[in-house]
């Protein structure tokens, strides 16, 4: 099962603390196991990034997927730390990578199946995907600036209360959601 994560998020092997990097893929077969989906449904391409955007999913298949958008979530988050940290600002990005890797990681327990298709379920509809992937977080020993971007890259926290490490994952993450919908949807 770690090879096959490492595989969807190749990411992870950036992270060059390997005790972190062991902690991540944990969070994810645990959250995986919790879920209604599988690997092989990762893999598959069939779990859309978001609800949110009817249109991105057709015939069954989602045009952008929860891997892509995590993948691209992640590199965003590089590209703007790796950035700021030429300034000085000194993000972690060992901290970072994990993070804006599980910042979504709750959306497979906010969603199940119902007649075929990827719905949001009772649980994610009271709780949504930033607190349950934090709950899971929560008992694994990770950095408090990665649970807080799990549980903050989301509308629920407010931004002055958010870390500089959390405000990269959210900008980075508002930034895909907001251009799939205003652009790439349209065209």
């Amino acid at each position: 099962m770690e090879e096959r994560i490492m595989k969807l998020f190749p990411r992870l092997a950036d992270i060059t603390n390997s005790s972190l990097r062991g902690t991540v893929i944990e969070i994810w077969k645990e959250t995986v196991e919790q879920s209604e989906f599988s690997l092989d449904d990762l893999e598959a391409s069939i779990i859309p990034f978001t609800l949110l955007i009817s249109e991105l999913v057709e015939n069954g298949i989602a045009q952008t997927t929860f891997v892509d958008h995590t993948n691209e979530v992640t590199e965003a988050a590089i590209c703007l730390a790796t950035s700021l940290n030429r300034s000085g600002a000194g993000i972690d990005m060992d901290n970072l990578i994990a993070a804006a890797n599980l910042h979504d990681v709750g959306k497979l327990l906010e969603y199940s199946w119902k007649d075929g298709a990827v719905v949001q379920n009772q649980r994610g509809k009271m709780l949504r995907h930033p607190f349950l992937g934090a709950a899971v977080a929560t008992k694994y020993d990770v950095p408090l600036d990665v649970l807080q971007a799990i549980f903050g890259h989301s509308k629920e926290m407010a931004d002055e209360k958010r870390s500089l490490l959390c405000k990269v994952v959210n900008r980075a993450d508002f930034f895909y959601f907001t251009a799939i919908k205003e652009y790439l949807v349209r065209v």
